[in-house]
């Protein structure tokens, strides 16, 4: 790291001691901002109080470290502020780009960091921005007023997006400003590791070869709530904090009518058991299954298709082949072979055990197994290299066999990004394309899938679970999965109201080009208010166009209200889904009108004269008004049906 002290010197010569001074591995920016070289992070400085910001970057299930920068840092000085530059290498053909900006007026830093995707194809990326502090609450503006709150110490507590956020230190006066295009944060670890964050508005982002993934926040250490929006006010004229742009999106050609069509659909994945009697019997399809006219999730018997189709049901078939099993570690680990491997079309002739040479390897030359199967213990799923052609032909075989069967499509599982493979670099086996990545190869066979798929009609269709824009040419419909709400013992939703709005307004499009977006729900659990929960996130579908999607978990909960829900009848739409309130969206049908708020505050509506009182589905409250009127009121996360 000498060439980082010689050229702070002459930098220091050139424009003066408040440029920059050089400690060892730190650019020193001024006396209250400094940049670790090695590992850029970024250091706030406050007497004897330090904040350091650090990027978080992932990489095959994992967080990297940074290590030196690429090359030498580079200063500007354009007339209004300083800036410093470092670039450093990530693994994955990834570089990112560390900007940090100081102004003479701006008692603060601006943090700019951009990750650049460089290789030749699409990927999926996240990066956030963490630190830790001694902070218990936290206030943002509400309205003209500022709201301050406690974090909540057992879950993630991510704040939707505002201006600013000033985060006051706990045992000592004064506290730490953040003003950012993005989310402000607390995620709770229960070792003891917890931290604060701020990541981009939409935290998964693809970017095309070239693209970057931009997010950029200013911070300062301020007295108080007021010298924090003074912060924000003045940072906001000196610099536009980054946020990522969306490119034009090729949706390629429109999916059958019976897909694209529908407004309900049950992502239906429990019945994974030789039981099937149990759960694909007609009091079961009668029933539970009875309003929705396409079906997730299937056994290879031939009866249960036969069921469904008479009842004029499409039936999609589960399929997955980024991670195949080696029977002999599986029950070398004292597990058995679990229901889903045993019940998956061809599982034998797919076995690890039989094709050592599909197994993925990791950067580490160990055999690199499936996250999923960790968490659950079973320690024979491993991830594939998708290099291998035998593991190409195999999943092409599968496929093939459920068209001969006469399924209605596929629905691919963990149709996302996958881990990288370096079984050529070790010699363990060859990549016949090494300059392509495992996603790559990946990639290539969704395509073929695809085309495999439509050899058999252009009435078969293929859902992909991931909602990636490039995946729209080699999918009818896409899957969203855990949308709105993260379920299990959650009752947060798992996204933010920003967030949701973002991506319901992107996701609106696919309808219009022949496609499909189905966020499916997942409920929290022992939650006396779970109908009102789902009806928020059908609401939310409904607004956006989205094809609201449900693992049939509402019916587990109260199966009365869920088969109320599943018939709802809203009729033909009226218009698009519009915001009517700051946070409160409505869309009118032929049938009635649909209503989701997002916002913190109960919205109201009047509605005129009617004979009868009208009709409210969800969380909506209705009264008389004046000259026999109406007055909707929707509470705040809530979303209801008023039928006409």
């Amino acid at each position: 790291m000498r060439w980082c002290q010689t050229i702070l010197l002459l930098i220091a010569a050139l424009y003066g001691s408040s440029a920059a001074a050089a400690d060892g591995e730190f650019l020193q920016l001024n006396a209250r901002a400094r940049i670790h070289c090695n590992g850029a992070g970024v250091a706030l400085t406050n007497g004897a109080r330090t904040i350091e910001f650090q990027p978080n970057i992932g990489y095959n299930n994992n967080w990297i470290s940074l290590g030196s920068p690429r090359r030498e840092p580079q200063f500007h000085n354009p007339g209004n502020y300083n800036e410093w530059v470092l670039e450093y290498d990530v693994p994955g053909g990834r570089i990112f780009r560390l900007a940090v900006k100081t102004f003479q007026e701006l008692d603060g830093i601006v943090v700019d960091g951009r990750l650049i995707n460089g290789n030749e194809s699409n990927i999926v990326e996240y990066f956030f921005w963490s630190w830790h502090m001694d902070a218990t609450d936290y206030v943002v503006p509400d309205g003209e007023a500022m709201r301050r709150q406690p974090f909540d110490r057992t879950v993630d507590n991510k704040l939707d997006h505002v201006p600013f956020v000033f985060l006051p230190f706990d045992r000592s006066a004064g506290g730490l400003a953040v003003a950012a295009n993005g989310i402000v944060g607390y995620q709770y670890e229960p070792d003891g590791d917890s931290f604060l964050y701020e990541r981009a508005i939409e935290h998964d982002q693809e970017l095309p070869p070239g693209g970057c993934y931009h997010n950029a926040f200013g911070a300062g250490l301020v007295a108080d709530a007021g010298e924090a929006a003074a912060f924000y006010r003045q940072g906001s004229s000196y610099v536009s904090f980054g946020v990522a742009s969306s490119s034009v999106v090729d949706y390629g050609r429109p999916g059958p009518e019976w897909l694209t069509g529908c407004r309900s659909l049950a992502g239906y994945y429990r019945p994974w058991s030789v039981e099937d009697g149990k759960f694909w019997n007609d009091e079961v399809l009668d029933t539970r299954l009875k309003d929705f006219s396409v079906i997730i999730g299937s056994q290879p018997n031939p009866d249960i298709l036969a069921r469904v189709h008479r009842r004029g049901k499409k039936l999609l078939y589960y399929v997955g082949n980024t991670c195949y099993l080696d029977a002999e570690a599986q029950l070398a680990g004292g597990r058995e072979v679990f229901d889903e491997w045993r019940e998956s079309v061809l599982s034998d002739e797919r076995l690890l055990d039989n094709h050592p040479d599909w197994v993925c390897i990791d950067e580490n030359g160990e055999r690199f197994h499936d996250l999923w199967g960790t968490m659950h213990g079973h320690m024979g799923l491993f991830y594939n290299c998708l290099h291998q052609d035998g593991v190409q032909e195999a999943a092409l075989r599968q496929v093939a066999g459920l068209m001969e069967l006469g399924y209605d499509g596929i629905f691919v599982d963990l149709a996302g990004p996958t881990v990288e493979c370096y079984g050529d670099k070790f010699g363990i086996h060859s990549h016949a394309e090494p300059e392509k990545s495992n996603t790559d190869k990946y990639f290539e066979l969704l395509d073929k899938m695809y085309a495999l798929v439509k050899s058999y009609g252009d009435d078969r269709a293929v859902i992909l679970n991931g909602p990636i824009a490039s995946h729209w040419p080699r999918a009818d419909a896409l899957m969203w999965e855990s949308a709105v709400w993260v379920g299990g013992t959650s009752r947060e939703l798992n996204q933010t109201p920003a967030e949701l709005v973002l991506l319901g307004k992107r996701y609106a499009e696919a309808r219009k080009h022949g496609k499909l977006l189905l966020p499916l729900v997942y409920l929290p659990e022992n939650d006396p208010d779970v109908f009102n929960k789902a009806m928020f996130s059908y609401a939310y579908a409904m607004i956006f166009d989205l094809c609201w999607t449900d693992y049939t978990a509402l019916w587990d909960r109260d199966a009365a209200k869920a088969a109320g829900l599943y018939g709802l009848q809203l009729g033909e739409p009226e218009n698009d889904g519009a915001e009517a309130q700051p946070g409160v969206w409505r869309r009118d049908f032929s049938r009635g009108t649909i209503f989701w708020n997002v916002s913190r505050r109960p919205a109201e509506f009047s509605w005129p004269a009617a004979e009868r009182k009208p009709d409210v589905i969800g969380a909506g409250t209705i009264a008389p008004a004046g000259e026999g009127g109406w007055r909707l009121i929707v509470p705040s996360l809530g979303g209801c049906f008023l039928k006409k």
